[in-house]
């Protein structure tokens, strides 16, 4: 079995930071790589955690972030992080390798409904690109479109600007659909169970019916939250009430 790959060093300077804090960010991701190279797993968190909490989301910080929860043994984290980096990150062959190798460790193995098809290729697609990639792509069809629009205009061809017209709309629904598609799965509220083993109730209340339990590491989708209560839905469809504190949003 491939070993799991860790630690990246990165080095960036987010253009919202002023210099001092540029400097100081520097600092923290420094120590943060030289503690996890020492095995010094908890400090190295706090620093990771440090950056993220002046208000940097760097893909990379996450991708390291996972990889020291799962030198402590905590894969449920280890998940939770390496996913909020796949959101930023999503093609990045080492951490989608590490996301799968976690995986594999969780003691549920939840089968997820199959969807059709063209949905299951089209939701493949879009978790290739980050919500600004696939932006920048619109945009450039869009530009081109222009551009042709306007070449035939000036060449006064009019059935060739019709056609042009009808592909203009034509990109027009297909990328509103796209873009809403991915803002839907971004938005999508799911957590990962990060202690060692809930109980799923049928209420939210700790008097109510055991439906089944879950362990470390287990993926939900969150659908209401209700005092100190959420219900969850598995990907295989079951649902039920947990706790809040038993899992950590994505």
């Amino acid at each position: 079995m491939k070993t799991l790959s860790f630690i990246i060093l990165i080095s960036f300077f987010p253009s919202f930071l002023s210099a001092d804090s540029q400097s100081s960010v520097q600092q923290l991701l420094t120590e943060g790589n030289k503690l996890y190279e020492e095995g010094k797993y908890e400090q190295a968190i706090e620093k990771y955690k440090n950056i993220i909490s002046s208000g940097i989301h760097n893909g990379y910080i996450y991708y390291n972030l996972g990889n020291c929860y799962f030198k402590t043994g905590r894969i449920g984290y280890s998940i939770l992080y390496y996913e909020k980096a796949l959101k930023l990150i999503p093609r990045d062959a080492e951490l989608i390798h590490n996301l799968k190798f976690v995986k594999n460790l969780t003691q549920d193995k939840v089968v997820a409904k199959k969807p059709s098809f063209l949905f299951f290729i089209t939701i493949q697609l879009l978790n290739r690109f980050s919500l600004k990639e696939i932006v920048s792509i619109v945009s450039l069809l869009f530009s081109l479109t222009g551009l042709f629009a306007i070449f035939f205009i000036l060449q006064s061809n009019i059935q060739i600007l019709k056609n042009v017209t009808i592909s203009f709309l034509v990109i027009f629904v297909f990328s509103a659909f796209l873009l809403s598609l991915k803002i839907k799965i971004i938005n999508k509220k799911m957590g990962v169970v990060t202690t060692k083993v809930v109980d799923v109730l049928s209420a939210p209340s700790q008097d109510a019916t055991l439906e089944f339990t879950i362990h470390e590491g287990t993926e939900l989708d969150i659908i209401q939250q209700l005092g100190g209560w959420v219900k969850v839905k598995l990907l295989d469809g079951k649902t039920g009430w947990v706790p809040e504190n038993s899992f950590s949003q994505i």
